[in-house]
């Protein structure tokens, strides 16, 4: 029988945005992205409406 219990390392971001700044606020999830790749993280999970339109 195949074993198929697999482990996942998840990240879930608590964040605001920087307030009516798309580019600082696209920096600041490109940093938190490395630092959860760092940390080993597989899967990264934002807030909904972290990234302004």
């Amino acid at each position: 029988m195949q074993n198929l219990e697999k482990k996942l390392r998840a990240a879930i971001v608590q964040a605001a945005p920087v307030f009516f700044d798309k580019q600082a606020t696209l920096q600041k999830v490109v940093h938190q992205i490395e630092e959860a790749g760092r940390n080993g993280a597989q899967l990264i999970v934002f807030p909904e409406s972290l990234v302004p339109c």
